[in-house]
């Protein structure tokens, strides 16, 4: 029980030496410039798929056709589900398929 208390003792005492003092005032001024210099780009992402044409380059590449010859994706493969869905990519990619399905979502109701 000594050595638990001792270890906890010490454990708030290391710990303590790492805090800032209650008597150093921070800079407001230095804070606010720090968090406006900080501010990231808001990317969207499915916007960004669709700009960039991904699923056509999918398509493409035959990367659905080469996970399905892989057997990676066991009842998809047996019904040749994903060598299909890479034929349709190119014409979601055409008719923004992206866009209208957020646009549907985000539908007020």
């Amino acid at each position: 029980m000594k050595i638990a208390s001792l270890a906890l003792l010490s454990f708030a005492a290391s710990a303590s030496a790492f805090s800032a003092p209650a008597s150093l005032p921070l800079r407001a001024a230095t804070r606010a410039n720090a968090a406006t210099s900080v501010r990231m780009q808001q990317v969207d992402l499915l916007e960004r798929v669709e700009t960039l044409k991904v699923l056509t380059a999918v398509s493409k590449s035959g990367l659905l056709s080469k996970i399905e010859k892989a057997g990676v994706l066991s009842q998809l493969e047996k019904q040749g589900a994903l060598s299909q869905v890479e034929k349709l990519l190119p014409l979601a990619d055409d008719y923004r398929v992206i866009s209208l399905t957020k646009t549907i979502v985000n539908a007020p109701p």
